[in-house]
Formats: C-alpha cells, structure tokens, sequence
C-alpha cells in the first residue's frame, strides 16, 4: 500500500469514526427527523439491518459448523484410538479393570449382569459414563 493510499484510508477512517460518534450523540428522534430529511424510509432501514444481522449470525454458525466438522474429520481420519471403536472383549478387560477396585461399581456391574448387562450397548453405555465423569479418556486411558 502505497504512503498515499495509506493517509487516505487513515482520513476515511477518521471521518467515519467522526460520523459515528455524532450519530451515537443523537437522540432516537433527533436521528429519525435526519434519516426522514434524508428520505430515507426507516422501516425499510430496519428491515434491511434485521436481515442483515441474521444473515452474519447465521453464517458465523454456518462456518462453526464447518470447522467443527473439520475437526471432527481430522480427528477421525488421524486414527486416534476410539475407546468405543474397540472390541467388545477389549472394552469387557477394561471393565473389569474397574470392577477389581471399586465395590461400588462392581455391584453396577453385578446389576447389569442379571439384567442382561453383558451386551455391548450396556458395556458402551459404562464406558460412556466413565468418560463423561472423566475417569478415563476416549482412548480408555484412566486419568
């Protein structure tokens, strides 16, 4: 950018910030009374910003949802070592880690056991719970 592109977008810069402190300074009637001389229609304008603001808000989400999914991709295609990716013996040997030290969760386990608790649903619904309570990691490292 050359030094006279520069001062100009300085001078620019300057008389927008002088505009939008004059019109920050107005009253709401003071400024409807400018925009009607102008003949410009408010509701319109209003309109306009309504639709304009929802559109930037929706494409912030839209990109967010993009990058999640990105990331999400990424993850998934670096493979990383899902613990509900496993065997189903693998997770039944990772339970029973559990089981061994803690009388609590054995007696879960017991329960779920009698009710048919061997399945893989109810061994991924386990494993679920100790991540969500951050005993162990997605990868099934304790932590």
């Amino acid at each position: 950018m050359s030094k006279d592109q520069k001062n100009m977008r300085e001078k620019l810069e300057r008389l927008s910030n002088s505009l939008a402190d004059e019109i920050d300074a107005m009253t709401d009637e003071e400024f409807q009374s400018e925009l009607e001389e102008a003949g410009e229609d408010i509701t319109d304008i209003a309109s306009r910003t309504r639709t304009l603001i929802s559109n930037a808000m929706e494409n912030i989400g839209h990109k967010k949802l993009i990058a999640a999914r990105a990331g999400y991709e990424h993850h998934k295609s670096a493979g990383h070592d899902n613990i509900l990716q496993w065997s189903h013996k693998r997770k039944q040997k990772l339970i029973n880690q559990f089981s061994q030290d803690d009388n609590y969760f054995e007696q879960k386990l017991t329960m779920a056991a009698r009710n048919e608790g061997d399945s893989e649903f109810d061994i991924d619904s386990i494993i679920e719970d100790l991540i969500e309570l951050g005993i162990i990691d997605d990868k099934g490292n304790i932590k």
